[in-house]
């Protein structure tokens, strides 16, 4: 009787285990994971992770009264799932701030005419939840660029121009160009 009572238990145990195992995991392949590379001339390895969600008919920025997926003033954590990371073998200068090459997480509060993007420790965390605002390094404000041709699927490129790096952020009719510098 023993036997078939411990045998019950393995049973569901291993069925706890798989369902758990199922839920936590499930949200995460929904949006796939992307990841860009950058590699310039001067030794610089810059790396975005990201996940990659689309627009699929609503209103991805906006206000809350007009059911925007993400309202202004709101946390991002820019995409989806897991937080957005960026990882660099080099001191970056971002506007006026200096970042220590390492990862860090990045995450904005959208606006009409300007996103406030903000850098912190990578810690591993999943997005869904805000960070604390006393873990963050600094904030930065980014000008809106609107797309011509709207973009279904968030992208993140890095594009060198005139020697700076730009993270460009594409969703929605949406750019966020986010400038980064080799610290000398």
């Amino acid at each position: 009787m023993a036997k078939k009572i411990l045998i019950v238990v393995g049973v569901l145990v291993v069925i706890l285990g798989i369902a758990f195992i199922y839920l936590n995991h499930r949200n995460r392949t929904l949006s796939p994971p992307q990841e860009e590379v950058y590699e310039s001339s001067e030794g610089l390895t810059f790396k975005v992770k990201y996940s990659s969600p689309s627009v699929r008919n609503r209103l991805i920025f906006g206000t809350e009264a007009d059911g925007a997926l993400q309202p202004f003033g709101k946390y991002w954590r820019l995409g989806a799932n897991e937080s957005t990371e960026i990882e660099f073998n080099k001191d970056l200068m971002v506007g006026t701030h200096e970042l220590k090459a390492g990862t860090y997480k990045v995450y904005c509060y959208p606006d009409a005419n300007e996103f406030a993007f903000c850098f912190a420790p990578a810690d591993g965390a999943w997005g869904a939840m805000e960070p604390d605002a006393e873990d963050e390094l600094f904030r930065m404000n980014v000008p809106v660029e609107h797309l011509e041709t709207p973009a279904e699927q968030f992208v993140i490129n890095m594009r060198n121009k005139g020697g700076v790096l730009y993270m460009l952020c594409d969703f929605s009719d949406y750019r966020l160009p986010v400038p980064f510098e080799i610290k000398d």
